[in-house]
């Protein structure tokens, strides 16, 4: 085989190991185990023996395949366990046929959230009728987790090349991202501010909140935003919730050197004898109706002179700015201080498909 086909073939099978999903197929014992394991991982944030997984996979009690895998008398396993068992035989049975024919028939099918089975086995069983996301649930405790991760390694990368701790991030959120994500990117921006999100006793987003100095362990970054036309239209509850974080963050009684939005926020307000609100604002982006900044259109058409132009149209097209109460106000001047101060520019994408080139 040539070893541009091997390449290939090894990067289909790395990112799916088992192949496309047949419908009316229930999943294999083996792959089960495969998914049992991530999942495990991914939504429980624990590692079991392979004996234990396998043990589940056959359909063994969860408090037998947790004597299997010698764990112990641990409730913490356990618990996931008996989620883990309920996953498994919901994988083992086949729910797409008759849900097919029921469907076909003209009659009711239950709706379901749909998503990637690691970040959410709420999507079992399938079968279902399928909805896109539920907005009440962004970011999902997946994507806390995932985005805290995220913040971590891009601070260390960034340490790593012999930079300081970045006192001001720029960031740029996609809503296709966020969606397939459930908001790991949004995460990523909650936790570089030292700032979760806040969901009421039904387990409905209900704003944002801040993480202790002490708990976060490092000062608290200003984190400039910039939202897709998308991202504005899908989402305009997370859309006040960063706003929210960062009016939260730069009101903290905190010091300075611990909380750089608070700083940055402050000598803002001094220097352009501006109320602390508008000082504290930090999520932008297109106009209500408007979508995308045009630089890649002004690069096309040739017709630009210095890179000042292509400067101006960015800030030009992406300067309203939302606050907590999710109406867009033009700030244009305090779009251009807060990128002045910017140390680090970022966006993470969803897409492996997707590269630092493809993007203008």
């Amino acid at each position: 085989m040539p070893a541009v086909a091997r390449a290939l073939l090894e990067l289909e099978e790395t990112l799916i190991p088992h192949g496309l999903h047949v419908v009316g197929a229930a999943v294999g014992e083996a792959e089960r185990v495969d998914y049992l394991h991530s999942i495990a991982d991914a939504s429980f944030g624990i590692s079991l023996p392979e004996a234990t997984l396998e043990a589940l996979a056959a359909g063994v009690p969860p408090e037998q395949a947790l004597s299997n895998g010698k764990l112990g008398a641990d409730n913490e396993a356990l618990t996931a366990l008996r989620h883990l068992a309920q996953i498994n035989e919901e994988l083992s049975r086949d729910t797409e046929t008759a849900a097919i024919v029921h469907a076909l028939e003209g009659r009711f099918l239950r709706p379901a959230p749909g998503g990637d089975i690691l970040r959410m086995p709420e999507i079992l069983p399938t079968g279902r009728n399928l909805h896109g996301f539920d907005p009440f649930r962004i970011p999902s405790s997946f994507a806390v987790a995932d985005g805290a991760r995220q913040a971590d390694r891009l601070i260390a990368r960034h340490i790593e090349d012999g930079n300081a701790l970045p006192e001001s991030v720029a960031l740029v959120l996609w809503g296709s991202d966020n969606l397939k994500t459930e908001g790991g990117p949004i995460a990523q921006a909650l936790a570089l501010m030292g700032a979760k999100p806040r969901f009421d006793s039904f387990g409905r987003l209900a704003g944002a909140e801040l993480i202790d100095l002490q708990e976060l362990g490092r000062p608290r970054i200003d984190v400039v935003l910039t939202l897709s036309g998308i991202f504005r239209d899908l989402l305009p509850l997370q859309t006040q919730l960063l706003a929210e974080a960062a009016f939260l963050a730069a009101s903290a009684e905190e010091p300075l050197e611990q909380n750089c939005i608070r700083k940055n926020t402050l000598a803002y307000q001094a220097a352009h004898d501006c109320d602390f609100e508008t000082a504290a604002l930090r999520v932008f982006s297109n106009a209500d109706g408007a979508y995308g900044s045009n630089v890649n259109h002004l690069i096309d058409s040739g017709g630009w002179q210095n890179e000042d132009e292509l400067s101006d149209m960015f800030t030009r097209r992406k300067c309203f700015a939302y606050g907590r109460s999710g109406k867009p106000v033009n700030q244009e001047e305090l779009l251009k201080d807060i990128l002045g101060r910017v140390q680090l520019a970022y966006q993470n994408l969803e897409s492996v498909e997707v590269g630092v080139t493809s993007i203008d």
